[in-house]
């Protein structure tokens, strides 16, 4: 299949829609086309949020994920409303921090990693999602690791500090597969 379903799970303020915009931005800069979609509780932090994101080399016709190839969970709440989903061949990639109850009948392959920690550590707890970002990367091969720094850069790169704390958080992600 070409098409590459991508969700982005967690509650309000965890960067999941900044996240699907650059990593749909590494898609175009690719050459790949995109189209993504976003929802979110009416309160600006803590309840439900995702955005899907498809890439595909062809145009798209429906903009939302039918079935999750990928889903990043950043928080429990997220993490369950996928789990039971997820087919095989699929991976579920989560905070172990903040996810601690696995559903044992998850299908896809589960990836956990303390990405809030690993966030905090670099200085800047909101990169967590682009250290998942950088496990999905490198687990799936979807995107070059190159359209990924390019798309950070252009979204960072008049923030110097900004730049550096997400691109490494972006390279800690990758660097954890």
């Amino acid at each position: 299949m070409s098409k590459n379903q991508i969700v982005f799970s967690g509650v309000g303020g965890q960067g999941l829609v900044s996240c699907g915009k650059i990593m749909g931005a590494a898609a175009i800069i690719s050459g790949k086309n995109i189209a993504m979609t976003s929802a979110y509780g009416s309160e600006a932090r803590g309840t439900f949020t995702k955005s899907d994101l498809l890439i595909d080399e062809k145009p798209i016709a429906f903009p939302q994920v039918e079935e999750e190839q990928v889903v990043m969970s950043l928080a429990q709440v997220a993490y369950d409303r996928y789990a039971g989903k997820m087919k095989e061949g699929s991976f579920m990639v989560y905070d172990s921090d903040e996810v601690k109850t696995l559903l044992e009948s998850c299908k896809a392959s589960q990836y956990g990693f303390p990405f809030t920690k690993i966030a905090r550590e670099l200085g800047y707890v909101g990169a967590a999602n682009l250290v998942a970002a950088g496990v999905i990367v490198k687990l799936t091969g979807v995107l070059t690791k190159e359209c990924m720094e390019q798309a950070i850069t252009e979204k960072y790169g008049s923030k110097p500090k900004a730049l550096d704390i997400n691109m490494a958080a972006f390279r800690t992600g990758y660097d954890l597969v």
